[in-house]
């Protein structure tokens, strides 16, 4: 029996993305209903997630994140559902997780370096951005 390793990269993307938008989902839902984020490694994550750095316009960052992992799932799914993978939809892909990593990073630095405070929700989810980024780099050479 051969593994189709295009479809196990497509799959454990789907369950990082999976992850990435119940984090995302999670804080949306306690900053909706305005109950205190629990942090499992007691830093401020009521601090990054209300500041005046949570909102990019009239969208806020976990919107953006619910918003990234929908589509990733959408896009998985559908690819590997009804089409073939070729090149263009991994490079494609590779390049909408790039967009996601920066993103991240960007959002790293200022917990880091502007707000001086960590949300461990908040990490884990560029943590999952940079590993769907990385699958999306691997699939770029299957």
């Amino acid at each position: 029996m051969q593994i189709d390793v295009s479809s196990v990269l497509a799959c454990w993307t789907l369950i990082f993305a999976c992850i990435g938008f119940l984090i995302a989902s999670y804080i949306y839902q306690k900053k909706k209903s305005k109950k205190k984020l629990i942090c499992p490694i007691r830093t401020n994550c009521e601090l990054v997630v209300n500041s005046s750095y949570s909102h990019i316009g009239p969208f806020s960052v976990e919107v953006i994140g619910i918003s990234y992992y929908t589509v990733t799932l959408f896009l998985y799914s559908f690819i590997s559902l009804f089409l073939t993978w070729n090149f263009l939809f991994k490079e494609l892909l590779f390049i909408f997780a790039g967009f996601s990593v920066a993103f991240s990073l960007y959002l790293l630095f200022l917990q880091g370096f502007v707000i001086k405070q960590w949300c461990i929700w908040c990490i884990s989810s560029a943590f999952i951005s940079t590993i769907i980024f990385l699958l999306s780099y691997l699939h770029l050479f299957i």
